[in-house]
């Protein structure tokens, strides 16, 4: 899941770009068919806002025997799966899900984060795309492709995918850093600093944005500012490696 390239400073930005932030879509809604309960869905919804995966998963299983051709479940249920990092079953789910409902377009995103973690790139590619195909303003579905071709280093198509990312979620903080990533690659510094502005300003407890506009502003030369960011990302997460590293290149 953890993308990163090599490079000088760009080692420590790629890391921020979407990859790190890519999660499975998660409905929460479901239509049953009829004469059907919802209520173990119900309460495997609850459990796993609440971040209790195991007990969700049992949930999802009774709700899945209420309803076996709900195939939003099974996508839920894939999402819980990978939870708890059990890679196989989410693919199966994703696989029954997209047999049930072939224009299901989160199941095909979600399955395409299962190929990514098992290392299929080819298919993970595919997936996202078959998603957007179905669903042409599904904005984290750019935003994820546009983090896996800045990672093969193909910016102008990282571009096009994360600006239209934007174009469809204007108040997504990731993809404007994820921008502001695809920008410093193509040596616009001036047009990274203001989407990793625009990251910060969208959330300002996002520590991967302050980070990233540390590093831009160390390649502008502007040291308080870049030392400043840095200081502020360890404050967010005291555990940030890159930004300890950046914070000590600096002295």
């Amino acid at each position: 899941m953890h993308k990163i390239m090599a490079g000088l400073l760009l080692a420590a930005l790629i890391g921020n770009a979407y990859g790190f932030e890519k999660s499975f879509s998660y409905s929460g809604e479901v239509k049953f068919s009829a004469g059907t309960s919802s209520s173990h869905y119900e309460q495997a919804v609850d459990l796993f806002e609440k971040g209790s995966f195991e007990q969700a998963m049992k949930e999802f299983d009774l709700a899945v025997k209420d309803d076996p051709k709900a195939a939003e479940v099974y996508c839920d249920r894939a999402a819980c799966s990978y939870s708890l990092g059990k890679l196989k079953e989410a693919l199966e789910d994703t696989n029954k899900a997209i047999s049930l409902d072939p224009k299901l377009a989160r199941a095909y995103y979600n399955r395409a984060l299962c190929y990514e973690a098992m290392g299929n790139k080819k298919q993970e590619l595919a997936d996202y795309t078959k998603a957007l195909e179905l669903k042409p303003d599904y904005a984290d579905a750019y935003g994820n492709r546009a983090a896996d071709y800045c990672e093969m280093g193909d910016y102008e198509k990282a571009r096009a995918d994360i600006d239209k990312a934007i174009k469809y979620d204007p108040k997504n903080a990731i993809s404007f850093n994820t921008r502001a990533v695809i920008n410093v690659n193509q040596h616009q510094l001036e047009a990274a600093l203001k989407d990793a502005t625009q990251a910060v300003s969208l959330d300002k407890g996002y520590a991967e944005a302050y980070n990233t506009r540390g590093c831009v502003y160390k390649m502008m030369g502007d040291l308080d500012k870049a030392r400043q960011d840095f200081k502020h990302t360890l404050q967010l997460n005291p555990d940030h490696s890159d930004a300890k590293e950046n914070l000590a290149s600096l002295k």
